[in-house]
């Protein structure tokens, strides 16, 4: 989800703009955005480590942290997969295991689609949420991304917060989780005017295809 910075030349890890002041992207892995999302966003560029990864008190430390904690407990794959029944209460589910302080006691991350590959791209830019409009009205696509904690530190269930030492430049290794009904917000075309049109999707289309690339 969080890129290395590969070879140094491009300034983005693959953050977005959440919206917030101060250190928006510690809390918005701790609690989540509280801004509302639009069809077209901007880049944070940077890395983060400090924010993401790397200090005691980055975001994602704090909710993986919780995450161990969390009863039932919400850290490693199996632990976080979604019921069979979707009718059934998720319990690793970002908006269900948000404790009293707003923190997030999950690896689970619900993330939006973007149409590009931002981390290619320098400084900070505009990018595109992908729309779905398999419901009649248009929504944002979202997705649940399950962070592998051991493979991003070394072993955060016995206290060792060092990096894995595969990952050097801290970036945030999971996968995405499939099949899970996901809370979205309304897509609405006039928020983005001409930008919209190069979002290339077919509203009426019966079968959708998400390409997901690591």
């Amino acid at each position: 989800m969080k890129d290395k910075d590969q070879d140094g030349v491009n300034s983005n890890a693959g953050f977005i703009d959440l919206g917030d002041k101060g250190d928006q992207i510690r809390d918005g892995l701790k609690y989540g955005s509280k801004t509302p999302l639009q069809p077209v966003i901007n880049t944070e560029p940077g890395n983060k480590l400090g924010q993401a990864t790397q200090n005691k008190n980055s975001g994602l430390r704090v909710r993986i942290e919780r995450a161990l904690a969390h009863s039932p407990r919400c850290y490693t794959w199996t632990e976080v997969q979604p019921p069979s029944d979707p009718d059934d209460p998720w319990p690793c589910n970002p908006f269900s295991a948000t404790e009293s302080d707003g923190v997030q006691a999950t690896a689970v991350i619900l993330v939006p689609i973007i149409v590009e590959d931002f981390t290619q791209l320098n400084g900070n830019k505009k990018i595109h949420v992908v729309p779905d409009g398999s419901g009649g009205e248009i929504y944002y696509l979202l997705a649940y991304f399950w962070v592998d904690a051991e493979a991003t530190w070394k072993n955060p269930a016995t206290g060792n917060w060092d990096m894995n030492p595969s990952n050097t430049k801290g970036a945030i290794w999971g996968r995405w989780i499939h099949d899970a009904p996901t809370q979205l917000s309304v897509f609405d075309r006039g928020d983005c005017g001409s930008d919209c049109d190069i979002i290339d999707y077919d509203p009426d289309a019966i079968i959708k295809i998400v390409q997901l690339i690591e």
